[in-house]
């Protein structure tokens, strides 16, 4: 029976494979998946979070969470940069 570290290099290993898979699609096609979504919010979110940068996944419309955790932030002090192509986040 492996123990943990065996266990967490297996995982780390195949997180790697996963990272230099090439996906030959569209970006848009892709991510209209929501389980190629999910799966790719979950590969890249300790990466920033190893670096302090914030992750939140949208169960829901993602404009509106992005529009009351900018607003919530703000509300306790925190400096705010919401970058988006949406115009319905700058309507928010």
């Amino acid at each position: 029976m492996p123990n943990t570290k065996n266990i967490k290099e297996v995982v780390e290993e195949r997180v790697l494979i996963c990272c230099l898979r090439t996906v030959a699609t569209l970006q848009n096609d892709f991510l209209t998946n929501s389980n190629n979504k999910s799966r790719s919010i979950t590969l890249i979110t300790p990466y920033f979070e190893a670096a302090n940068i914030r992750v939140m996944q949208a169960t829901e419309d993602s404009d509106t969470l992005i529009a009351t955790t900018a607003i919530r932030l703000i509300e306790k002090g925190e400096c705010v940069t919401v970058f988006a192509t949406d115009t319905d986040v700058l309507v928010l």
